[in-house]
């Protein structure tokens, strides 16, 4: 399978936008996220969709490091029907070509990024 590509959705000032959490391909394989330009308002929800078991979602530390990136991925135990808001600095958890990185431990755990 491939990485599941996360297209973010914007949410307007002001305004009530639906947002609908995505699957990734295979767990292995998880989510790239391309930062929009307006990063400072960007963030994830995850929520593990599955009805008895607990999974992770881990943003991945970036492997095209910059000058102010971590070394240490970011990561949460979601319980079965849990959700969570992921808010990250672009500088500490992107790679150089503008891509965070999201790995996930099911493909039950679903996520969606809003700016």
């Amino acid at each position: 399978m491939a990485v599941k590509k996360l297209t973010p959705v914007q949410a307007g000032f002001n305004k009530i936008t639906k947002i609908a959490g995505e699957s990734a391909s295979s767990a292995s394989d998880g989510f790239q996220l391309e930062i929009p330009e307006a990063d400072e308002l960007l963030f994830l929800i995850a929520e593990n969709t599955h009805d008895s078991t607990a999974y992770k979602v881990t943003v991945k530390a970036p492997t095209k490091q910059g000058y102010a990136s971590t070394d240490e991925d970011l990561e949460l135990q979601l319980a079965a029907g849990e959700k969570a808001v992921i808010r990250v600095e672009s500088a500490r958890y992107a790679n150089t070509d503008g891509t965070i990185d999201i790995a996930v431990g099911n493909t039950a755990v679903k996520v969606v990024a809003v700016y």
